[in-house]
């Protein structure tokens, strides 16, 4: 399981990396978000200089609302954005692809979530798969008289209880263990 976060990891930063490579002219790398204190705030913000560029509240936080706020000083003529980092949300998305002409690259935050999405849920339905054995070999163990086979049975219990129990440990800790990445 590790191996293969690692190995989910070390592929998206090499497609990262090969898109989000300036071309010819300097650009910008851009972070873009909304926040909530009642109407939606838009905030655009140069990340290496933490420049704001916009932040500004809005009736909403449309695409057609933020493309307006970038007129006010974009100009592909005179910028060219690298990427822009977001939380994923579709205006934003959208923003970076066809308002900036540029890739949209996931936040770390939910970049990981994405990724953590498909690990946890392979993992609850092992752990139902098993703990289902678990209930079958229990109710096997209980219905069976002659000692010999309760014996053979109650050691494939031990066993696939061994592997529920790492199971339930992946589950708990994988959280975490992104998170070191």
């Amino acid at each position: 399981m590790k191996h293969r976060v690692e190995d989910v990891i070390v592929t998206y930063e090499v497609s990262q990396s090969e898109q989000c490579q300036p071309l010819n002219k300097l650009g910008i790398c851009l972070g873009g978000d909304e926040t909530f204190f009642g109407l939606p705030i838009l905030v655009l913000v140069e990340l290496a200089s933490g420049f704001i560029f916009t932040e500004v509240e809005c009736e909403n936080r449309q695409y057609e609302t933020w493309c307006h706020q970038l007129e006010q000083w974009w100009h592909p003529s005179d910028w060219e954005c690298h990427f822009m980092v977001s939380d994923g949300a579709r205006a934003l998305v959208k923003l970076a692809i066809a308002g900036l002409g540029t890739v949209s690259v996931a936040d770390l935050f939910h970049g990981m979530r994405a990724l953590a999405r498909p690990i946890g849920s392979a993992l609850g339905r092992q752990l139902a798969q098993v703990e289902k054995q678990l209930d079958t070999l229990q109710q096997q163990v209980n219905q069976t008289k002659p000692k010999v086979k309760q014996q053979t049975l109650c050691v494939q219990l031990e066993t696939l209880t061994q592997q529920y129990q790492q199971l339930e440990q992946d589950q708990f800790t994988y959280p975490s263990r992104l998170g070191r990445y």
